[in-house]
């Protein structure tokens, strides 16, 4: 049976028996919508927890990936050794810095700082000497390039603190207890047996320009080898 008027929500009566008094449901009712309003509340602080969690978790997860790759980056920085600018080149016997001017052109465009050492030629010891002059002029490290009978002598002088690399072009290499007079008579060169090396009267050598193409420059035009067999005539070792 139901009971209702302007005034106030709908009133559900309800008879068990005919001889049972009514009991109103309103009260059960009620409680029963507190009750799904609460489990309602509860799953959906359970969702928005489970959510932040979520959140959290991946936000950890992101930090960490950033983290590793910072660590990375500033490991690689630490072992990654600053690039060498500076390079010094080391001509061979009967010859000057001139005939680096090809190789010079190229590192220069390049963007390096290149030196060109000009030995005396006098004696070894004094070519080693020459070189290390070059060498503490330079303004950080450097790489130590040599051709011929060069390669000896950065062998020599490539023990100082600021070379961190020894270039050797088709040049002498001696090993530890070898030295460069004893090393030309074990491995003669075609020039050594040639005519082309001369002696001035206090016993200097040079080459006879009329062969210094033929024998120590057959790869250059004749022109080039003209003007690099002038020096070579004039060069004494």
């Amino acid at each position: 049976m139901l009971v209702s008027d302007f005034n106030r929500p709908a009133l559900y009566l309800q008879r068990e028996s005919p001889h049972s008094p009514i009991r109103d449901t309103t009260k059960s009712d009620g409680r029963a919508m507190a009750a799904h309003a609460q489990c309602v509340t509860l799953r959906n602080n359970m969702h928005t927890q489970k959510r932040s969690a979520t959140v959290v978790r991946r936000t950890f997860q992101f930090l960490c990936i950033v983290l590793l790759l910072l660590t990375c980056c500033t490991l690689s920085a630490q072992n990654e050794a600053p690039r060498v600018r500076n390079i010094v080149l080391v001509h061979g016997a009967w010859a000057d810095g001139s005939g680096w001017k090809g190789v010079y052109d190229i590192l220069v465009k390049d963007g390096y700082n290149v030196s060109i050492v000009q030995e005396p030629e006098t004696s070894f010891k004094e070519d080693v000497a020459a070189t290390q002059r070059v060498l503490a002029q330079q303004d950080g490290k450097c790489i130590l390039v040599a051709h011929s009978y060069g390669g000896a002598v950065i062998t020599e002088a490539g023990t100082d603190p600021s070379v961190v690399g020894l270039v050797y072009i088709a040049a002498h290499m001696p090993d530890a207890g070898e030295n460069e007079a004893d090393d030309g008579k074990r491995f003669p060169s075609d020039l050594s047996k040639s005519t082309a090396i001369k002696k001035t009267a206090d016993g200097f050598t040079y080459l006879d320009p009329a062969q210094f193409h033929e024998y120590f420059a057959a790869d250059l035009s004749a022109e080039q080898a003209a003007f690099h067999g002038a020096i070579a005539g004039v060069q004494c070792s």
